[in-house]
């Protein structure tokens, strides 16, 4: 976990006081110095979890296959596979689809060395900007 350079807990003195018995204790206070009014949060320096600035809280940008294949299951979007530079390749994972190249056909584990070598492959999350899905789609988006 990154701790975020924004996150300070400090211990409040809270307390009560009548005549016969006095109590104190200490209460740990979580505050964001990265907001103007130092406001109190509750991400425990997390930058996953922060309260107010979504950018720290974007999630990892690439998995392995193991991890790709849950979420598919759960989200049933498209994953793309991070593919070297050097290589013309193109290979995606949808839940419905399965496994497939970049003209929409069916990829085997032929295309793969061996079961480690796809298990250790990195994927992300297939998007495109607008523009690039009217030109590969041939259509155009309007806004609702």
């Amino acid at each position: 976990m990154e701790k975020c350079n924004c996150w300070e807990e400090k211990y409040q003195i809270i307390g009560w006081y009548n005549e016969r018995t006095p109590m104190f204790s200490n209460k740990p206070i979580q505050h964001c110095n990265g907001t103007k009014e130092r406001k109190e949060c509750t991400c425990d320096g997390d930058t996953t979890k922060c309260n107010f600035y979504i950018g720290k809280r974007k999630e990892k940008k690439t998995i392995n296959t193991s991890e790709m294949w849950l979420k598919a299951q759960e989200d049933g979007y498209c994953y793309e596979m991070i593919m070297p530079q050097s290589s013309n390749d193109e290979f995606f994972y949808q839940k419905d689809k399965g496994l497939f190249d970049g003209n929409g056909f069916q990829v085997t584990m032929d295309n793969f060395e061996n079961f480690d070598e796809f298990m250790n492959e990195q994927w992300k999350l297939r998007t495109m900007t607008k523009s690039e899905a009217e030109a590969k789609f041939n259509i155009k988006i309007v806004d609702d």
